[in-house]
């Protein structure tokens, strides 16, 4: 019972930090990173505590399967590139309204209205979700290029 116990534990444990380490920053555009520091510090804690107690259970009982996963999610916290992944699912996912945007900026349609920053656009109720932190998008111009770019993180 308490090897499975055991297991669990850790299976739940490496779930917390893949997860956190795969949505961080949309929990921060949501919660501020001054409420996201004890949800890292608890995830963390946790995973670390949970860590120590498969490596002692390894030493003691000669099981491996709970201290196995704990490495398998260490490894993949190294090196799986959990940011960019969030950032390529945020972009398939709004790519559709963003090129609508794009169109609609490019038409004159939408056209820059905050007052102490000509280059940035306060998107209509309808688009504010595409970008995060407010809402707003920032138009660079360079010679006859425009670059129309939607926050990710702010």
């Amino acid at each position: 019972m308490k090897r499975s116990r055991l297991l669990l534990l850790s299976l739940i444990s490496s779930l917390f930090v893949i997860l956190v380490s795969l949505f961080q920053w949309d929990l921060v555009d949501i919660i501020t990173e001054f409420l996201m520091l004890p949800i890292w510090l608890f995830v963390y804690a946790f995973f670390i505590i949970i860590t120590i107690w498969t490596l002692i259970h390894l030493f003691k009982k000669r099981k491996w399967q709970p201290f196995l996963i704990q490495l398998i999610t260490i490894s993949l916290w190294f090196s799986f590139p959990f940011n960019q992944v969030n950032l390529d699912l945020n972009f398939k996912i709004h790519q559709e309204k963003r090129e609508e945007v794009a169109t609609k900026i490019e038409n004159g349609v939408i056209k820059p209205n905050v007052s102490d920053s000509p280059s940035l656009i306060q998107l209509p109720k309808k688009y504010t979700q595409l970008s995060k932190g407010g809402g707003d998008i920032a138009v660079e111009t360079k010679g006859k290029a425009k670059s129309i770019l939607f926050f990710t993180y702010r």
